[in-house]
């Protein structure tokens, strides 16, 4: 059977592990010349060597090759191949937020010289200065991100995921949004991964192609009627939606609950900050930024760091 590969064009771009006294941890340095070492007789050393991933550039498929030579002075050379695949972003993407800022919603208000509040014309009181900076929380908070990138790296942002036996002609492994979609006699091998503080069944589109030193936004919205809405309450006949009939018909938003946005942003990482040999290829780190709407009279920011890892590389994903 004939099977095609690209032409090597690229040397394998290589980091080696260093352990770092000072901090009594490994850092990866790039590997931008030869290495040597001065051994006594009988004496040996060693050198752990890895693919650099951030640092390879190119399509998906492409491939790198390399010749490292061993040599001791003249009396050996051994040639040791090395070879490397440019990776996509396609798959499944599980990791979290940590949430570590929050916008501060402190209004301060003009005071007349008894301290009574100064008002306008209209009777409202004079805004003095809004203190809406974003300062470090006292524990930070986690939230769980579950991404998928399809073959074309569009994402999605999911609040829930089903992996399994699909109920298709196939049967074969894969990811479904729906537990309907699995075969139903094989459940019990089926895997759920779920992220709570999204709503049931979110598969939101974030913009762009999902790469490094991208930024990709989406806005999750809850409506007022949803029973997860933290305005409403089951057992509380002010917080129901309903009229002091009770009829079935709903009210109309901002009587008893309101809608409440989501507008998250993920910005990944143009390359590892901790020179990870495994980032770019399972591992994607980056800044998280979201805007929540309808908890308060203006939008609440909140910042962090998020850490995604690739489950795996599977690009389809049934709706």
């Amino acid at each position: 059977r004939a099977v095609g590969l690209r032409r090597p064009g690229r040397l394998v771009p290589l980091q080696q592990r260093v352990w770092n006294a000072a901090t009594k941890s490994y850092s990866f340095v790039p590997v931008s010349g030869p290495l040597t070492a001065t051994l006594a007789p009988g004496a040996s050393t060693s050198w752990t060597l890895v693919p650099d991933r951030a640092a390879m550039t190119g399509s998906t498929g492409d491939l790198y090759a390399t010749v490292l030579r061993v040599t001791d002075g003249g009396f050996s050379d051994i040639p040791i191949p090395v070879s490397a695949v440019k990776t996509g972003m396609g798959g499944l993407w599980v990791g979290e937020a940590v949430i570590s800022k929050v916008q501060n919603q402190l209004q301060t208000f003009e005071r007349n010289t008894d301290g009574t509040n100064r008002v306008d014309a209209a009777g409202n009181h004079v805004l003095l200065s809004t203190a809406d900076t974003k300062t470090d929380t006292a524990q930070p908070f986690r939230l769980r991100l579950i991404v998928h990138v399809d073959g074309t790296g569009t994402a999605k942002l999911l609040s829930n995921v089903y992996y399994g036996v699909l109920d298709n002609a196939e049967s074969s492994l894969g990811f479904t949004l729906r537990q309907k979609g699995l075969k139903p006699t094989a459940l019990a091998n089926a895997t759920r991964i779920t992220a709570v503080h999204l709503p049931l069944d979110v598969a939101a589109v974030l913009t762009g192609s999902f790469a490094p030193g991208g930024q990709h936004s989406t806005t999750v919205t809850l409506p007022h009627t949803d029973p997860t809405n933290p305005f409403l309450h089951t057992y509380h006949p002010d917080h129901d939606n309903l009229d002091a009939r009770f009829n079935a018909a709903p009210l109309a938003e901002g009587l008893e609950s309101y809608t409440v946005s989501r507008a998250i942003t993920l910005t990944l990482d143009a390359s590892s900050l901790d020179a990870d040999p495994a980032w770019g290829a399972s591992v994607l780190t980056g800044n998280y930024a979201e805007s929540l709407g309808g908890l308060h009279r203006n939008p609440i920011g909140t910042e962090g760091r998020f850490t995604l890892r690739r489950l795996s590389e599977v690009t389809t994903l049934v709706p």
